[in-house]
């Protein structure tokens, strides 16, 4: 069963020890500051080792402590040596109030020594789950790629080089797409049909790096067309005005569900240019991630 906290429910598990109110003196703590990901055979299958794990959800002798947000140092009761498994934690549609544990990476397994008044400092690397999980990436290093112009469309998206090579995040290439005052809109299919029907779970995984809104949202092509947008992104500026690059995980089990479980489905982008000027937008690294069955 898929595990999902609200950001209260998130608080009040960090603050589970707190509650307790133990003497520093018997407390061990184990220092977390991030979690990686690594993937297998170079991401032939996999893709890109991008992530964006802001979670650590935490089991000691395989009971749950409690999610926190890293960088954190976790108080534990327990002394002596433990069973450590490390879960990683993630934003649903990158909403800082919904959040849980995502079902596709697999655990980090440790044991450890506590001593009371001690802190173990850990850097956990994650995995996606082996040998059941089916992947559709696109990545735009190949002399092609899975979007098209929408018939709505203004614009088209390009596989370009990336104009800043010190900010690449794996490979050469990513989509990019430019709107302005006359070519205000734009909007890409997938051309990759997804068999979607009646799976219990399913995410897109991208990276973004955008100056304007955009949406992600999922269409079915049988028996008619029909298209549900799911999320909505800012554009993702740091404190200067500059775009950054961003991760984002999106859920797509609703949207299957009110589609009505078809076989043949496409993801697409959407976005608007609300403002004066010309705005861009690059996307790289975009999964389509779900169970075999």
């Amino acid at each position: 069963m898929k595990r999902r906290l609200p950001l209260l429910g998130l608080l009040l598990l960090g603050l589970s020890c707190d509650l307790i109110n133990p003497n520093e003196e018997e407390v061990s703590f184990l220092r977390i500051e991030e979690i990686g990901l690594e993937v297998r055979n170079g991401g032939i299958e996999e893709g890109s080792p991008s992530e964006k794990i802001i979670d650590v959800w935490l089991n000691v002798n395989d009971e749950l402590i409690g999610a926190y947000e890293m960088p954190v140092d976790i108080p534990i009761l327990n002394q002596g040596p433990v069973d450590i498994k490390i879960f990683g934690g993630i934003q649903i549609n990158g909403l800082s109030t919904e959040r849980t544990r995502y079902p596709f990476y697999d655990f980090y397994n440790t044991e450890i020594e506590l001593i009371p008044g001690a802190s173990v400092t850990l850097e956990p690397t994650l995995n996606y789950i082996a040998d059941v999980l089916v992947f559709n990436n696109e990545d735009f290093e190949g002399t092609g790629f899975q979007f098209e112009r929408s018939v709505t469309s203004d614009t088209i998206m390009e596989s370009i080089p990336n104009p800043d090579p010190s900010d690449v995040l794996q490979g050469d290439k990513i989509g990019a797409l430019y709107l302005d005052e006359e070519r205000d809109h734009f909007k890409v299919n997938s051309t990759l049909e997804l068999d979607l029907a009646f799976k219990n779970i399913a995410y897109i995984e991208l990276d973004y790096k955008v100056e304007g809104p955009f949406t992600v949202g999922l269409r079915r092509s049988q028996p008619s067309i029909l298209d549900y947008s799911i999320a909505g992104f800012n554009p993702s500026l740091d404190e200067n005005g500059q775009a950054q690059w961003n991760h984002v995980y999106v859920e797509l089990n609703q949207a299957i569900d009110l589609l009505g479980n078809e076989d043949e489905y496409e993801i697409f982008i959407e976005g608007y240019n609300t403002g004066m000027g010309v705005k861009t937008y690059y996307f790289d690294n975009v999964k389509v991630i779900h169970p075999l069955q």
